[in-house]
């Protein structure tokens, strides 16, 4: 797992974290660092990179669904990115419906990590 800050055309700032398919092999760990991403930098935006995911394990979606109900706790926005078909199937399931403003628990999807950020960027309610 590898975090880094970005800032967004505004000004304001979000966590990328890059996971690999081990990474979503082990929910809890994943949900540590959300929970830190979000507390402890108290960010309001976070976009996980899945371009290190090669496959999906049976732990993939808990991994997944634990980082977007992270968000929701905060009131944070979040979004996957690097998205294979397989993992978009799986996010599809999880997001029926497609993006939202993070209110609704709904996952945002970009191609890249910019887009993410003016996707995020551009979403009224983002703080």
């Amino acid at each position: 797992m590898k975090t880094v800050r970005r800032t967004f055309g505004s000004g304001r700032t979000a966590t990328v974290l890059s996971l690999n398919t081990e990474d979503l092999a082990r929910p809890p760990q994943v949900r540590e660092a959300f929970d830190e991403i979000l507390s402890v930098l108290g960010q309001r935006a976070v976009i996980v990179d899945l371009r290190r995911v090669a496959r999906l394990t049976s732990m993939g979606p808990s991994a997944l669904s634990a980082g977007a109900d992270a968000a929701r706790e905060h009131s944070a926005r979040f979004a996957i990115t690097g998205v294979r078909p397989e993992v978009r199937r799986l996010v599809d399931t999880l997001s029926p419906g497609g993006a939202s403003d993070g209110a609704g628990g709904r996952i945002e999807i970009a191609e890249d990590v910019e887009s993410a950020l003016q996707t995020l960027d551009e979403e009224p309610g983002n703080a």
